[in-house]
């Protein structure tokens, strides 16, 4: 990366529809055979109009996508510096506006669980506290986003609510103010999340829960692209789960 006042040249850029939330639901969905709803903003921009499209070919529900007048939909620039390092750049846009009273009646009462992905603080306090009143499991990925906003006193918080935690390694790290990964999960799952799932890239995930913990490889696999790997994990994780009630097999 550049230092200050400086500058590079990037070698490939390319452009893509998803955000985490929407990766979840169509990966679910079409490869999992889920019935899935995604709740998100979108501007009035074509990109919006064009993500929601592109979820409905993959059999998504967009009931709970509705639009922000005068705003963008979200933006993400994904800055790769090598293979485990990258920075991502996020404007919010439409997405700011969402509230828990964008979830449609029907989500409620034909669901089986929640899936929080990234978003505001006040977002996941919303919905966590809905699906927790509603007697839905939890799944929730913070993202790194109580790096810098809100207090990770109120991401602990959230936790005692919590079926299924999915962060990545320094995610796992920087929240629990642990250094090394067993300890780092061990601490998380104490602060209430009843699993705590930490993936690793290429050397699979561990796996937390009250008494212990388990460490699964990965599959190897040809890759296509690295963008979106920890989404397609977590829906293929929270499918089975879904399903079975099984962490094992999940």
């Amino acid at each position: 990366m550049p230092k200050a006042n400086s500058e590079c040249f990037v070698r490939r850029t390319y452009n893509a529809h998803g955000g985490g939330a929407a990766n979840v639901a169509a990966y679910s969905a079409f490869y999992g055979g889920l019935k899935v709803g995604l709740v998100s903003k979108i501007g009035t921009d074509r990109e919006g109009g064009e993500l929601v499209t592109r979820m409905k070919e993959y059999h998504v529900s967009v009931k709970g996508v509705s639009k922000a007048e005068d705003s963008i939909s979200t933006r993400i620039a994904v800055i790769y510096s090598s293979e485990r390092s990258r920075i991502y750049l996020v404007y919010l846009g439409a997405v700011e506006n969402l509230s828990v009273k964008d979830l449609p009646a029907e989500y409620v009462s034909n669901s089986t669980l929640f899936y929080i992905a990234p978003a505001t603080p006040r977002v996941h306090k919303e919905y966590v506290e809905t699906g927790v009143k509603h007697g839905k499991l939890i799944g929730f990925n913070p993202g790194s986003v109580y790096f810098q906003e809100g207090d990770k006193g109120d991401f602990q918080q959230l936790l005692k609510f919590v079926d299924l935690l999915f962060v990545n390694e320094p995610e796992a790290l920087e929240y629990s103010n642990e250094e090394s990964i067993q300890a780092a999960g061990s601490a998380l799952q104490r602060l209430g999340a009843k699993y705590v799932i930490i993936t690793r890239g290429n050397l699979g995930c561990m796996v937390f829960f009250k008494g212990g913990s388990e460490s699964y490889p990965s599959y190897k696999v040809e890759r296509a692209s690295p963008v979106g790997a920890g989404d397609a994990f977590a829906a293929g994780f929270l499918t089975e789960f879904v399903r079975t009630r099984n962490i094992e097999s999940a």
